[in-house]
């Protein structure tokens, strides 16, 4: 364009647009609008004519005008940033999630932050506060097991948040989620009615994560319900590596020959396992059954396909992101959300091998 061209009410484009310090006033005159108007259209576009939006947008770009997003939230009282703490970026469960959130929040012209706590609550509760600290509109978080100060600084500082999949009921702490408890006790109830009594149980640390903790206490309840015995000593806790499932299957068959059925708190340790059980010559499911939880996407690709529970993760992030944004626009929203879980059945588990039939030797 002619940088001699004049526009709105006469004022010429001048011909460094990238050096001049525009304010909204400015924009505003130069758009031939009001200062409001253009407010509007940065804030409340849903607000705004067709025409007055095109006149303003317009301006934006021939200015090379870009909003201070500082300035616009001391003025809205809003930062128009969600911040969310997942545990780890390194597994897809949770990346499909933050997929579905950021989405769902772009679409609502919010922004969203992350950071990754490594499951220590200690550096989930810094990196909380330092959203809160950076007054985001609302926060994400995993589970709801977190640094004791955690709830009383939300509270406190009446921040917008909400625990993902794991579900309560508590009123004051809104969750969207599965009942982990249930969805394992439902698993493991397939395999008690394959015969199977011999268990085992792998898991990724359960302290400070009431979803394995969860997933423990079905399989326990289950059993118990079932009058099967199940010592602390079945179970087994390595780190969520692939690996470290080969090693916690290898200690765990070796204490236990005896043991037919492998219950894992994740699927990474369940294909882990299976590797190694493949790698010692053990059969599965003709010797021994295994299930996982979370269905990544290769569970349903492996041979044999693996036992899972599927959680509905892109589902929990949708789910979040309309949440958080109810509660920030004052609209009323249910403060937990129960979501199901599908259990499914695949070739990894089967009938439990005759009584001694399924009990392994180890070379010296």
């Amino acid at each position: 364009m002619d940088p001699k061209k004049t526009r709105g009410r006469g004022r010429s484009i001048p011909p460094d647009k990238a050096n001049e310090s525009w304010t909204l006033e400015k924009v505003a005159k130069y758009a031939g609008v009001s200062p409001a108007s253009v407010s509007r259209v940065l804030n409340r576009p849903e607000h705004v004519t067709p025409g007055i939006k095109a006149k303003v947008l317009s301006a934006f770009k021939e200015l090379n005008y870009i909003p201070h997003g500082g300035a616009r939230a001391l003025a809205s009282r809003r930062s128009n940033m969600i911040g969310a703490v997942v545990p780890t970026l390194s597994f897809a469960i949770f990346g499909s999630m933050v997929q579905a959130l950021q989405v769902r929040l772009y679409d609502s012209q919010l922004q969203l932050t992350l950071a990754s706590s490594e499951y220590d609550l200690e550096r989930e509760f810094v990196q909380a506060e330092i959203f809160i600290a950076r007054r985001v509109d609302g926060l994400v978080l995993i589970g709801g097991d977190h640094h004791p100060e955690l709830y009383e600084l939300l509270a406190r500082t009446k921040t917008p948040f909400v625990n993902t999949f794991s579900y309560s009921t508590n009123p004051d702490r809104p969750s969207i989620g599965i009942d982990n408890a249930r969805s394992t006790y439902e698993l493991t109830s397939h395999l008690v009615e394959l015969g199977h009594s011999q268990f085992g149980f792998l898991t990724s640390p359960i302290k400070g994560n009431d979803r394995v903790s969860g997933r423990l206490r079905g399989v326990r309840t289950c059993l118990a319900d079932n009058g099967i015995s199940f010592d602390d000593d079945r179970i087994i806790e390595v780190p969520y590596e692939l690996s470290e499932g080969r090693n916690g299957f290898r200690a765990l068959i070796q204490s236990f020959p005896d043991m037919t059925a492998l219950v894992c708190s994740t699927d990474v340790l369940a294909f882990g396992a299976m590797l190694e059980a493949q790698e010692m010559g053990i059969g599965v499911p003709d010797r021994l059954s295994v299930t996982g939880f979370d269905d990544l996407d290769f569970a349903s690709q492996i041979r044999p396909k693996l036992s899972t529970v599927h959680i509905p993760s892109r589902q929990i992030g949708v789910r979040a992101a309309e949440f958080l944004l109810a509660r920030i626009e004052g609209r009323t929203v249910p403060m937990n959300t129960h979501l199901d879980a599908d259990v499914l059945i695949r070739g990894s588990i089967g009938t439990a091998p005759k009584k001694g039939a399924a009990r392994f030797t180890f070379g010296t």
